[in-house]
């Protein structure tokens, strides 16, 4: 490839153009350059015709500059190279050099300079700054770990102790060691009821942080999802029951997907418990479907309850966040949607909320494979 260059108006060329620009012969040669690259480099004409365009690259570049010219010479045209680039007064800078063969009598070469010296500034230190945060992350990185550890142990280690005292005060209440008046009594159940919520912080806490670190075991088997959800219905019934609230089931029978028992049980009682704490006493719903979509099986648990408003509805999973009731003053970890998220994510599947607004209801729903994990 070459640029056809008229020698007459070379020097007219050279001026109009808006880069540093200079022509050399076939042995790198200046033989004419425009008043750009004279104030870049800091040298009177006269000074730099005649000397090798090699003369004001840096030593440490040089043989890179000689390669790339014997390339452009071969081909034609050369590719932009970064080099370091010396001034008259023995300061450095760094550019970018590109050249093209131009067509004349003689052969020669239309080489441009371009400083990058501010661009080679910012990508170093961004660079710079790309480390520090590397380093950063790490370090945040080895304490979420430390953190993790504390927390899995400072929780294993709470849920033993909670066992413990809800045994003793299971037999207070019994009257095994003797009998408690009334005032002893509703306090003995303030404990356990305390107590009874301590443990299942505790245990949200353990299970989260094995699904965070990906250490939470899956007892997948291929067996009825339709039967799991039912069951789990029918355990919940007592406690909807007791409040007046109405559940209403539609299950499509007889569907098979391989899903660990346990954990979707787990998943139901959480969904179906909010249900029930947000819905107002004797006149609360809670409708639950199961049916197959495609190669998914979707299970939706709606309620006539507080509802959601739309600006938090992808917060609801996010950790220790709660979605409070008015009407009630039960409070729960904050930690359920998030441990059902993990669960649900581990048999590849997802989960999210519906809800029109404050005072409408919310349906929760999650998709699982049907026959694959």
């Amino acid at each position: 490839m070459t640029l056809k260059l008229d020698e007459k108006k070379s020097s007219d060329f050279l001026e109009e153009n808006p880069d540093c620009l200079c022509i050399v012969d076939k042995k790198g040669m200046v033989l004419d350059c425009n008043s750009k690259t004279l104030d870049l480099l800091g040298y009177s004409k006269n000074e730099i015709i005649g000397k090798s365009c090699f003369d004001f690259v840096a030593e440490q570049d040089r043989a890179i500059a000689l390669n790339r010219f014997e390339e452009m010479a071969r081909r034609g045209i050369g590719i932009g190279t970064a080099i370091l680039i010396k001034k008259r007064n023995g300061t450095t800078f760094h550019g970018i050099c590109k050249g093209i063969k131009t067509k004349d009598k003689r052969t020669t070469y239309l080489i441009s300079i371009k400083d990058t010296t501010e661009l080679h500034d910012k990508i170093h230190n961004l660079a710079d700054e790309n480390e520090m945060i590397k380093s950063r992350l790490q370090q945040l990185a080895k304490r979420s770990m430390l953190t993790d550890e504390l927390i899995a142990t400072i929780a294993h280690d709470l849920k033993s102790s909670l066992a413990i005292i809800r045994g003793y005060v299971d037999i207070l209440l019994a009257g095994h060691m003797g009998s408690l008046n009334e005032d002893q009594t509703e306090r003995m159940k303030i404990v356990n009821s305390t107590s009874e919520m301590m443990m299942k912080l505790a245990v949200d806490l353990l299970d989260l942080q094995k699904l965070e670190l990906e250490k939470l075991k899956m007892d997948m088997q291929s067996q009825s999802i339709s039967d799991t959800i039912n069951e789990s219905i029918l355990k919940f019934e007592p406690n909807a029951i007791a409040r007046g609230i109405e559940i209403t089931s539609k299950i499509q029978k007889d569907l098979v997907c391989i899903f660990d028992k346990i954990r979707i049980e787990q998943v139901m009682m959480n969904l179906l418990s909010n249900a029930i704490i947000h819905c107002s006493k004797d006149r609360g719903r809670i409708d639950v479907t199961l049916n197959q979509e495609g190669s998914m099986i979707r299970i939706s648990i709606s309620d006539n309850g507080t509802g959601i408003e739309e600006k938090n509805l992808s917060r609801v999973f996010s950790k220790f966040y709660q979605i409070q009731n008015p009407a009630e003053n039960t409070r729960g970890t904050g930690l359920g949607l998030s441990i059902c998220e993990g669960i649900v994510k581990k048999h590849g599947g997802r989960i999210w909320a519906e809800s029109a607004g404050l005072g409408k209801g919310t349906t929760f729903n999650f998709l699982l494979p049907l026959n694959q994990y």
